[in-house]
């Protein structure tokens, strides 16, 4: 059985991997699904009830950190496919998927939960991949506080940083890659440079999404590999 060795997430690497593998590592579980009913070396293949499926895998090394990746071929963000249903559709598939990013310390809470998707120049893979991870301690607490200033407009949140809030718990209500992205100053790349963040807020027992983008930052600097907010928890801190 075929298994590939990716660099850590978040970091670049040096080890020269084909950009094409990680497709290579979905289409091996897809086609040990159909054979022999197992879908390793992925941890799991789920679907949409509207026909989007994905492949759920983990980078090496890594027990927390999860990688949802379509099982049809899509280069990356700046893919025409994601400014329709596709795209939204993917990222509620990630989100649902807090189930397993977080390994034996159990879902991570609503809140407390952040994806990241990377632009060209921030990625080593041309196959789409969404990060799904806990938050880090400052991040969610930045964000909570963030999002009762923001709107459904885009905002600058930071520098070379903007937001937009949404409310609701359907991650394709919020047409994450609609016709608003198309008013950010993204620069002469356009969507090549865009780097997309979400996060999980609740705020009086309503529960929203943060979305965010740049074209400087990606945004798994606010993911947490280690999930110190549910080691915290797991020791009643």
């Amino acid at each position: 059985m075929f298994i590939l060795a990716l660099p850590e997430p978040g970091s670049a690497s040096s080890i020269p991997f084909a950009s094409d593998a990680l497709w290579t590592v979905v289409r091996t579980c897809e086609s040990a699904k159909a054979s022999v009913g197992l879908t390793f070396p992925c941890l799991d293949i789920r679907g949409s009830a509207d026909g989007y499926s994905v492949a759920l895998l983990r980078p090496p090394l890594a027990r927390k950190h999860l990688l949802v990746v379509p099982l049809t071929r899509i280069e990356g963000i700046e893919s025409p496919e994601l400014r329709g249903r596709a795209g939204g559709a993917y990222l509620s598939l990630a989100w649902g998927a807090r189930d397993k990013a977080a390994g034996e310390l159990g879902p991570i809470p609503w809140a407390s939960a952040g994806m990241a998707i990377n632009s060209v120049k921030n990625r080593t893979q041309d196959q789409l991949h969404i990060h799904v991870d806990c938050l880090t301690l400052q991040a969610k607490a930045s964000l909570a506080t963030a999002a009762s200033t923001l709107g459904e407009t885009w905002t600058v949140l930071w520098r070379g940083v903007w937001a937009r809030l949404f409310r609701g718990e359907d991650l394709r209500a919020a047409d994450p890659f609609g016709p608003s992205v198309d008013r950010l100053p993204l620069g002469p790349r356009g969507m090549a440079d865009l780097n997309l963040g979400v996060a999980g807020v609740e705020a009086r027992g309503a529960k929203g999404f943060v979305l965010l983008a740049s074209n400087r930052m990606s945004f798994e600097r606010l993911l947490d590999p280690g999930c110190t907010l549910l080691q915290r928890a797991s020791r009643g801190g």
